[in-house]
C-alpha cells in the first residue's frame, strides 16, 4: 500500500471562482476538482481536518510519483525539493491553492522551491516570500548535454530573493508563464542560465523592481554545451522599473521576442551581446513589442552575427531606437535614432532609410501613440498613428496572431504596431 491514511474517505472540492491574473496573485483555474484520498492526489494542509494528508509539502513531494498531483491548501509552509521526474504524459504536478505561501527555504538549503535534475514537473500557484533565500524558485543541477526537460513554472508570485527570484539552469523545452517576479535584492527577476536551455518559452511574466534585469539569459560557454540559447520564445512579458535591462540576452540566437511591453528600465529595453556565451545574437525575430522610456536603447545588439527580422515595434527609448552591427530586415517600426555599428555612429530616420531600412517606418510622440502615456498605459489611443500601420509579415516572417492581452490580430485593415491591438467595435467601424 502506497499510503496508510485516508483510504476510506474521498474529499471532493470544486473550485468555482475565476482564476486571477498574475498581477493579482496565484490561483488555480475555474472548475478544477480536488479529490483528496485518491491514489494520485496528495493533499497538504497546515491545519488538521479532512484535507490534511500531509502537514509539510516536502513529505508529500517525497511520496509523489509520475502522474501524481500534490495540492497545497492555504497556509505558510517551508520550502521543498523535488528530485523525482515525471514523464511527458504523466507529469508530477505541485499546485498551491490561493493563499499557499512559501515563507522559509527548503530544509538544509537556501531556496524556496528547488527542482534538482527533475524533468516533467509542474510548479504552479505559489507565493514565495523569498527574503533571506538565495533564490525563490530554482530548477538546476542538470548538465548541458543532459538537461532537465519539460519543466513548467506557472502562476507563481516570487518576491525579494537575495539573488534571483526564478532561476533555471540547463533546462530544455521548459515553460515559464504567468509569474510575477519582483524586487530581487541582488540580481534578476527571471534567469535562464547555461547551455542546454533551448526551446524554452517565457510567456506573460511580470518582472519589476529587480536589482539587475527583468529577464536575463546566459549561454555561459564555461559550463559545457554549445554556449548559447536557441529556439526561445519570449512572448507577452511585462518588464519595468528594473535597475538594468528589461531583457538581457547573452548568447541568444534563433529566437523570437514578440508582444513584450518593456518600459522605464535603468538601461536598455532589449540588450543582446556575447560575454560569457560562445556567440552573440543571430537570427532574432523582434516583432510587435512596445519599448518606451528605457534609459538606453530600445534594442541594442553587439557581437552581432545578424540575420534579424525587426518589424511592427514601438522603439521609443531615451538614447535611441535600434542599434545593431549585423545585417537585418527592419521596417514598419516607430522610432527616432538608429545605428548600424553598435552605437559608434548614430543616424536619424532619414539616414536609416538611406541605408535601405525603414521605408515604412515613422516617428511619433508618446502622447500621440498611447492612451495615457503619463500613467504608463501603453495601449493605443483611437487616433494613434500606430493603428493599422503594421504588416502581417516581413521577409517571410509572420507577425504574431495575437497581442499581449490576447486580442486577435488584426482588428482593422492591418496589424497595429506595438504589443497591443486596438479593438474594433463590433457594431460600426469605430475604434
Amino acid at each position: 500500500m502506497r499510503r496508510s491514511f485516508g483510504r476510506n474517505r474521498l474529499l471532493v472540492l470544486t473550485l468555482t471562482g475565476l482564476a486571477l491574473s498574475a498581477s493579482e496573485g496565484p490561483a488555480m483555474g475555474a472548475g478544477e476538482v480536488i479529490r483528496c484520498g485518491r491514489a494520485d492526489t496528495l493533499c497538504v494542509d497546515v491545519d488538521a481536518g479532512d484535507q490534511q494528508e500531509f502537514r509539510t509539502i516536502q513529505a508529500a513531494v517525497k511520496r509523489a510519483r509520475a502522474g501524481d498531483t500534490v495540492v497545497v491548501f492555504p497556509g505558510d509552509y517551508a520550502g521543498f525539493r523535488v528530485t523525482r521526474s515525471g514523464t511527458a504524459k504523466r507529469r508530477i504536478v505541485i499546485v498551491g491553492r490561493p493563499g499557499a505561501r512559501i515563507t522559509s527555504p527548503e530544509s538544509g538549503g537556501d531556496e524556496g522551491i528547488h527542482l534538482r535534475r527533475a524533468s516533467f514537473v509542474t510548479v504552479r500557484g505559489f507565493e514565495v516570500l523569498a527574503q533571506g533565500m538565495r533564490r525563490g524558485i530554482a530548477a538546476r543541477d542538470a548538465r548541458a548535454n543532459k538537461p532537465a526537460r519539460g519543466i513548467e513554472i506557472l502562476d507563481n508570485v516570487v518576491i525579494g530573493a537575495e539573488s534571483t527570484n526564478i532561476y533555471l539552469s540547463h533546462v530544455a523545452e521548459a515553460l515559464v508563464a504567468d509569474n510575477v517576479a519582483r524586487d530581487s535584492r541582488g540580481s534578476h527577476g527571471i534567469y535562464l542560465a547555461n547551455a542546454g536551455s533551448d526551446d524554452t518559452e517565457l510567456r506573460n511574466n511580470t518582472c519589476y523592481g529587480n536589482a539587475k534585469n527583468g529577464i536575463h539569459f546566459n549561454g555561459d560557454a564555461r559550463l559545457g554545451g554549445d554556449g548559447v540559447h536557441t529556439g526561445l520564445v519570449v512572448d507577452g512579458n511585462l518588464l519595468f522599473d528594473n535597475a538594468a535591462n528589461g531583457l538581457d540576452a547573452d548568447g541568444v540566437r534563433d529566437s523570437s521576442f514578440i508582444n513584450n511591453v518593456v518600459h522605464n528600465n535603468g538601461r536598455h529595453g532589449l540588450r543582446g551581446f556575447a560575454i560569457d556565451a560562445a556567440a552573440g545574437p543571430a537570427n532574432l525575430v523582434i516583432a510587435n513589442n512596445t519599448f518606451a522610456d528605457n534609459r538606453g536603447w530600445a534594442v541594442k545588439l553587439t557581437q552581432d552575427d545578424g540575420g534579424h527580422t525587426v518589424f511592427n515595434n514601438i522603439l521609443l527609448s531615451k538614447t535611441g531606437s535600434l542599434a545593431v552591427e549585423g545585417d537585418l530586415a527592419a521596417d514598419y517600426n516607430v522610432g527616432t535614432r538608429y545605428s548600424l555599428d553598435g552605437e559608434s555612429t548614430v543616424t536619424s530616420l532619414a539616414g536609416w532609410r538611406a541605408a535601405g531600412h525603414g521605408m515604412h517606418s515613422f516617428q511619433a510622440t508618446r502622447n500621440k501613440l498611447f492612451t495615457k502615456a503619463k500613467k504608463k498605459d501603453f495601449t493605443l489611443k483611437t487616433s494613434s498613428p500606430a493603428v493599422d500601420a503594421g504588416i502581417d509579415r516581413l521577409a517571410g516572417t509572420p507577425a504574431p496572431r495575437r497581442a499581449v492581452d490576447g486580442v486577435r490580430r488584426p482588428q482593422g485593415s492591418a496589424e497595429d504596431i506595438g504589443a497591443y491591438e486596438r479593438v474594433v467595435a463590433r457594431l460600426g467601424v469605430r475604434r
